[in-house]
């Protein structure tokens, strides 16, 4: 069995429900040992953490993939370019100043990038 490393990076608010597909199918692989994923929204995509925003189903889909210890990510300038504040958003999401950073340093951490 292997650990795997992997961020997914969305920017578009219609593909939510296959980037949720894509991490859940990577964490029952049967070849991982275990995962260490990170779910990044830039873009329009950030919308999907405004609170109400995603269906009832799709945020089940997400406290899952939390209580699984995948990391959410906001980047704090689309959310200011939407128009939202961190108070909008939903609890669990994390909004760094430098998105391009996480994203650079995790690779360099090993961790696979994998746009949506």
């Amino acid at each position: 069995m292997r650990s795997v490393k992997a961020i997914f990076h969305i920017d578009d608010l219609s593909k939510w429900t296959m980037v949720l597909e894509n991490a859940k199918g990577l964490m029952r692989a049967d070849e991982i040992g275990s995962a260490e994923i990170e779910i990044v929204a830039t873009g329009e995509a950030v919308l999907g953490y405004k609170n109400g925003q995603l269906g009832d189903i799709i945020m089940r889909e997400i406290k899952e993939l939390i209580d699984k210890e995948v990391i959410f990510v906001a980047c704090a300038d689309s959310v200011n370019k939407q128009g939202l504040k961190k108070e909008d958003l939903i609890d669990f999401v994390r909004t760094p100043t430098s998105v391009a950073l996480i994203l650079t340093v995790r690779q360099q951490q090993g961790y696979s990038y994998i746009k949506i």
